[in-house]
């Protein structure tokens, strides 16, 4: 299989949040993690983890010893984060496709229908991801390298 599979199938992960603060404890990444990638370890899957790398952000629920060391056990020497197999890099939009595509994307799509609560919000979600087609995912990922390449010319500065 060469692509990540629907949206239907896996993903986005939505986490609770308590006391309206956004956290999550380590123990409940490794929980969210655990459940979500069941499905995408199955034996009925066909996806190739082989071929899949995990990349995430710097938050400290994120990057504790144990949430590292469960996702190496899925993603053997293929995790981007702090402490992970390669470093994660921070402050860097251009050298990662979430943020400098999904995110903004996601945003512009999203909010047209004027979601009026939560669950309206997590759908719209959902909904915009499944309509993502490969010829976008491609130009992307073209755009991606070519990011990459600059920031391997600029020595890591910020690009204009």
């Amino acid at each position: 299989m060469d692509k990540f599979p629907n949206s239907e199938e896996f993903g986005p992960i939505f986490s609770k949040t308590r006391e309206k603060k956004q956290w999550l404890s380590t123990l409940s990444v490794t929980s969210v993690c655990s459940k979500n990638f069941s499905s995408l370890i199955s034996k009925e899957n066909e996806v190739d983890l082989e071929k899949i790398w995990f990349q995430q952000d710097a938050a400290t629920a994120h990057t504790a010893r144990v949430s590292i060391a469960f996702l190496q056990t899925i993603f053997p020497g293929r995790v981007i984060s702090r402490h992970g197999d390669v470093p994660w890099p921070p402050r860097s939009p251009n050298s990662t496709p979430s943020d400098f595509f999904l995110w903004g994307y996601l945003k512009l799509k999203v909010y047209v229908d004027k979601p009026r609560n939560i669950q309206e919000l997590k759908e719209s979600i959902r909904r915009e991801i499944v309509e993502i087609s490969d010829d976008m995912v491609k130009k992307v990922m073209g755009n991606f390298r070519d990011r990459l390449e600059q920031c391997i010319a600029e020595e890591g500065r910020h690009l204009n």
